[in-house]
């Protein structure tokens, strides 16, 4: 396997695999906003390069639709997670190509502090390749939607969702959910005290050291259920 990174220049380097591609080009990334990409995509597929292409249903990949009106209209694949966030960024180009990193095809990527590794596989690199190419298969197959024409991408203009403020909210949740029941495990261990039950302040101190009373109590129950089978 060859491989090289760029932390710069990095939409060069995308554009330049996706022009080298002859036979296929498999896409997955949670942003694809970026024109000149699009653009390149579009003339892949009308050069007779099969393009499959996976985004999610994040509301900034909606608000021009019109970029990816070319591409529907050749039959390129497009399709649309909506089942889970799609949050990956790779791209498989001939089954020997990989693209993979922080970089989303994006305009606002271009001024981040972003990376990407591109890996040029070997015969013994098949298993890798494999990884990818079923990941890409299950975006595609199992949790998304197949936009076959500009009038159905135009429907997640008010169906798509702000991820990022989805992401914020789940974030504070778990946070506020984590507290309050470490907090409930801690008064547990103080009434159970209280009432001359037995218990090992080790376990207050394992806690913390396995990351809190979710995680700990996680860890207690499969190792109970590990016993029961």
């Amino acid at each position: 396997m060859h491989s090289i990174v760029c932390f710069s220049k990095i939409k060069d380097e995308i554009i330049s695999n996706l022009k080298n591609a002859k036979k296929e080009i498999k896409v997955a990334v949670a942003w694809l906003t970026d024109e000149d990409i699009i653009r390149v995509l579009t003339q892949r597929k009308e050069a007779g390069i099969d393009v499959q292409i996976a985004i999610s249903d994040s509301k900034e990949n909606f608000k021009n639709t019109s970029k990816f009106k070319d591409f529907l209209k050749l039959k390129g694949k497009l399709y649309v997670s909506t089942t889970q966030f799609l949050h990956h960024k790779f791209c498989i180009i001939d089954d020997n190509v990989i693209i993979n990193g922080s970089y989303n095809w994006s305009y606002p990527a271009r001024t981040n502090e972003e990376n990407i590794l591109v890996l040029t596989l070997e015969q013994e690199d098949s298993k890798f390749l494999k990884q990818f190419n079923v990941k890409h298969e299950y975006l595609c197959k199992k949790c998304s939607v197949l936009i076959t024409d500009i009038k159905s991408l135009n429907n997640f203009k008010d169906d798509s969702k702000d991820r990022g403020l989805l992401l914020a909210q789940l974030d504070e949740t778990e946070i506020h959910l984590r507290e309050e029941f470490e907090r409930d495990v801690k008064t547990s261990f103080d009434k159970s005290v209280a009432a001359k039950i037995q218990v090992s302040h080790l376990l207050l101190e394992r806690m913390k050291s396995d990351g809190g009373g979710v995680e700990f109590v996680k860890e207690y129950c499969m190792m109970k259920l590990l016993l029961v089978i």
